[in-house]
């Protein structure tokens, strides 16, 4: 088959196959084997069985004889697909995701795609709602496999309520006018909403000949089993021992089976084991996740090396967490903190909603509300469709910054999240939230029942996006001051007022949008460092009024509760009174009062608060916590703290922190399937892959044949050694003069096929070394010119550096002549005479030049950028940088690596970028000209010393 399509265009040429790409040229070939069991569904469900998905429709065509089996016809597909329709008995149009035939080729990507638009397009004016793909994209194509493979597919995906991404697609082809159809290309894993209707799915498979086959599927809305979910990317991995010297040694002989070939199974043991173990108080205790074995191997062998050094508890960046022992929960008490307005992103919480019911839950239910009031699903724009242009993307992030959109959606995920995490045991002490968060902590203590929750914080939203357009609804600006000296600051700026006082050195001001711009030029005249802030409004001001009212109206009409757990309002810093007219009251009026954080976190840690637990997007609470109660011992974390993050990750992660503080949380996760332990291995495995199988013997001795030097087997000495042999005296005996005369005879027939086969050997050796001779020259040449081009590139480089000469032209010296080595001697036949060296003399230098057969050019070249009067070591200046990122972020200097992305691993924002670059700029006054904007783009550690040493005329060495 292989053969036959090679002689078609219907091979890949790049050697990818990306299905409906702008760049597709073809499809790749795959093996596989897809088995499915099918049953009626009374039967499946009488038997109790795992029912995964449910048949609705199947619909056959044939395109009739038509121009050859490599040109399908789009109106013989549709019929297919259309016959399937009428067997399920519903629209084209419900359909959530088709599984395409998909191959990537020129043909049949078009042709597919118009006979797709044909039937799903038809009445349906609705765009970008279907996602498409293709699991060829990863498997290529399985040929009788194929449609199995496919249809295993959608079957999952149904059954997780995920839309599964099709790979290797960075623009959809050109021709498919894709933008006003009712299909996109789904590149990403979403998690898969409902719309108004059961969830569905359809699988084509376009055979040679013509032959066309449609199925649609439906999702099982029947009772399931809890542990549904078949994927687990991350596992937990958790140790105790009574001490760190015992925990030290427990580790270490793990690490020792987790580098063996039962590595596999060691670690499924561990992540086992590890979903319900507690720690004991007073026992040492070390974790973290990992996705596989060999990660595991490789975080626990980091965790080894940090415990050698330190047992005092520790972090890691890596996500190891390490306590000699567990916390005090009777002292230590724990505070739940709920994001505000500002920390969304687009795709927020999107591996959560694929994993954990409760998440993917909370945001159905958002979804209820908004179609409810005629609006588009809020999903759409927290997991919008994968775009393809930073254009669309900067367009769907503005859109979600919206207020009627970004405040529910916080308060989605943030529901989700405490509710995944309060199943699994974590019981907190107090509650409180961040402006908006407000509400979902008065959701969490009990105050607030799910429905009204959800009510109450799509009403806030929308209630604060309902300002006039052609009225300024004002503006807001971060400064990084105390809040006496904001005040004294903004005092004699009309329109301008504090909305926000968020930690010691934080504040927010609102106001006017022109107001708001003429602050931030006067405070950052006077010195102060100020941040606009990417909001619809200027909340907690008068210029939210129009809010206020209408949503004071709505609270005044809803039913609040007793508190389970105390609650600290913003407007007051203190707990809300039991009392429902009191709570009311607080609630309506809080959209236009100032948010007193600050002051809240202080009296939540005056009452014991010490272990603060952020849910919702981002870490902005996490990192003012410790701010506020800077110096003081409490732990501050986030579920999701990263939007560059898996959500999923960060979340077990997060987990598995407060496991390792001494909480008693267990089975995290409880919706995974177990999966059996994987089989020992026997001498029976044998690894399989797309080539042959060769066994380890036959491996080895073609690795030897590859490096033995490329010698001929027999040649050389080893014969030569055989001719001198060949003389030999022989006795005859009297009287056998016949047998004589014919050993004579075959005697001298074989010397004379010796002396031709020696004449063969001595002209196969001069030639060789006739040949080496020539490499020896070519390889001498070669380094002679290398050293010259290597001076030439020396003097260019110095020649900036010495002002005398700087206007002098360059001047090129005419290369030396060649060296012409003597022709080499050589013993035993083998070319290593004099042991590899020979002497060479240099004409008209008269100078010897020792020269090795296997040359090696070996350059050091030391490059100066153009240094300012007082240029800066590297090494001094990546000292001081993880010196001030320790003392700025909370880690040891030995933890930080310059490869360390800023905000993915260390969680440093743009204001804790500024606090780095003035610490360093304090130490290296050369610094001060550099643009702190100029450093926004870069990532890592090791690129702002690249770039300050730069810009400050550090000296540069490349080592070669």
């Amino acid at each position: 088959m292989y053969m036959s399509f090679s002689k078609t265009p219907a091979f890949s040429k790049s050697g990818h196959i990306t299905p409906f790409s702008d760049e597709a040229d073809g499809m790749l070939i795959g093996e596989g084997l897809g088995m499915l069991v099918l049953k009626r569904l009374e039967d499946a469900e009488q038997a109790n069985d795992h029912i995964y998905a449910v048949i609705k429709g199947v619909g056959t065509s044939s395109d009739g004889r038509f121009k050859s089996v490599y040109a399908p016809r789009p109106s013989g597909q549709a019929l297919a697909m259309n016959r399937a329709y009428e067997d399920a008995g519903y629209a084209p149009s419900t359909v959530g995701l088709i599984e395409a035939h998909g191959t990537g080729t020129g043909a049949g990507d078009p042709t597919e795609f118009t006979s797709m638009n044909m039937v799903f397009g038809k009445d349906n004016p609705e765009k970008a709602h279907i996602a498409l793909g293709s699991v060829k994209s990863q498997i290529g194509h399985t040929k009788a496999a194929a449609g199995a493979a496919g249809m295993v597919k959608a079957v999952l995906a149904l059954h997780h309520k995920v839309l599964p991404p099709t790979i290797n697609v960075e623009r959809p082809n050109s021709q498919f006018d894709i933008e006003n159809s009712p299909i996109y290309i789904n590149t990403e894993s979403r998690p898969w909403l409902r719309n108004g209707h059961p969830r569905r799915a359809s699988v084509s498979a376009f055979g040679f000949g013509g032959i066309n086959v449609h199925i649609t599927m439906e999702e099982y809305e029947g009772k399931k089993p809890a542990d549904y979910r078949l994927h687990e990317p991350f596992k937990t991995v958790l140790f105790q021992a009574p001490t760190p010297a015992r925990l030290l040694q427990d580790c270490q002989a793990t690490l020792a089976r987790l580098l063996s070939e039962e590595a596999p199974a060691v670690f499924s043991r561990l992540a086992q084991d590890s979903k319900n173990t507690n720690p004991e108080r007073p026992h040492a205790r070390l974790g973290f996740v990992a996705g596989s074995a060999d990660e595991c191997a490789g975080l626990l062998q980091l965790a080894i090396q940090t415990l050698q050094k330190n047992q005092h508890a520790w972090n890691h960046p890596k996500g190891i967490c390490y306590r000699p022992e567990g916390i005090d929960p009777t002292t230590q008490k724990v505070v739940a903190l709920f994001s505000g307005q500002g920390s969304q992103y687009v795709g927020m919480g999107k591996e959560l909603a694929n994993a954990f019911p409760e998440v993917h839950g909370a945001f159905g239910k958002m979804d209820s509300l908004f179609r409810q009031d005629g609006e588009a699903p809020l999903s759409k724009t927290v997991f919008p469709v994968p775009v393809f242009s930073d254009e669309e993307r900067q367009a769907q992030q503005e859109k979600l910054t919206l207020t009627q959109y970004a405040q529910p959606a916080i308060g989605a995920l943030s529901m989700g999240v405490y509710k995944t995490l309060r199943q699994a045991g974590f019981q907190p002490h107090f509650a409180a939230g961040h402006s908006f968060g407000e509400l979902t902590a008065l959701w969490a203590a009990g105050v607030l029942d799910e429905d009204t929750y959800l009510a109450l914080a799509k009403k806030r939203g929308a209630a604060m996006s309902a300002a006039s357009s052609e009225t300024d609804a004002g503006a807001m600006l971060a400064v990084k001051a105390p809040e006496a000296e904001v005040r004294q600051a903004i005092s004699s700026m009309p329109g301008v007022s504090i909305a926000n006082v968020n930690s010691n050195d934080q504040v927010v001001i609102g106001g006017g949008s022109a107001a708001i711009k003429a602050a931030a030029a006067q405070l950052q005249a006077k010195g102060l460092s100020v941040i606009p802030l990417p909001v619809s409004a200027a909340f907690h001001t008068a210029y939210v009024k129009h809010a206020q009212e209408p949503f004071a109206r709505f609270v005044h009409n809803q039913q609040f509760n007793q508190p389970a757990i105390p609650v600290y309002a913003n407007t007051t810093g203190l707990p809300y009174p039991g009392n429902a007219d009191e709570q009311h009251a607080i609630l309506e009026q809080q959209i236009t009062n100032p948010v007193l954080f600050k002051n809240l976190i202080e009296n939540i840690f005056r009452d014991g608060g010490r272990i603060f637990v952020e849910f919702g997007p981002r870490d902005v609470l996490s990192k003012l916590v410790q701010n506020i109660l800077k110096d003081k011992e409490l732990v501050a974390l986030s579920v999701n703290p990263s939007p560059n993050k898996d959500s999923d990750l960060q979340f077990r992660q997060a987990a598995l922190q407060l496991r390792v503080l001494g909480l008693p949380l267990s089975h995290v996760d409880p919706y995974k399937r177990e999966a059996p332990a994987p089989l020992a291995k026997t001498k029976l495995n044998v690894a399989l892959s797309g080539n042959n199988y060769v066994s380890e013997p036959t491996q080895k001795a073609y690795q030897a044949a590859l490096n033995d030097g490329f010698r001929i087997s027999g040649s050389q000495a080893s014969v030569i050694e055989k001719i001198v042999e060949v003389e030999k005296i022989v006795e005859v005996p009297a009287g056998n003069s016949i047998d004589s005369k014919n050993e004579n005879e075959e005697e001298a027939m074989n010397k004379e096929a010796l002396k031709v086969l020696q004449a063969a050997l001595e002209s196969f050796n001069a030639h060789q070394t006739k040949s080496l001779e020539i490499f020896e020259r070519f390889m001498s040449e070669q380094n002679q010119q290398g050293q010259q081009l290597l001076q030439l590139l020396s003097r260019q480089i110095e020649a900036p550096q010495n002002a005398g000469d700087a206007a002098a032209p360059a001047s090129f010296e005419k290369p030396a002549p060649p060296v012409t080595p003597p022709k080499p001697q050589y013993k035993n036949g083998n070319g290593n005479g004099a042991n590899g060296f020979v002497k060479a003399k240099v004409p008209g230098a008269g100078v010897e030049v020792e020269e090795k057969a296997e040359v090696k050019v070996k350059a050091e070249a030391e490059v100066k950028a153009p240094a300012a009067p007082n240029g800066m070591d590297t090494a001094k200046l990546e000292k001081s940088l993880l010196e001030v990122v320790s003392e700025k972020t909370g880690y040891p200097a030995e933890m930080l690596e310059l490869s360390m992305d800023m905000e993915a691993d260390l969680g440093i924002d743009s204001i804790k970028r500024v606090e780095i670059f003035g610490a360093l700029t304090a130490q290296y006054p050369e610094m001060a000209g550099i643009n702190p904007n100029e450093l926004t783009e870069l990532r890592t550690l090791g690129e702002i010393v690249a770039y300050v040493g730069k810009k400050g005329g550090a000296v540069v060495r490349r080592k070669g």
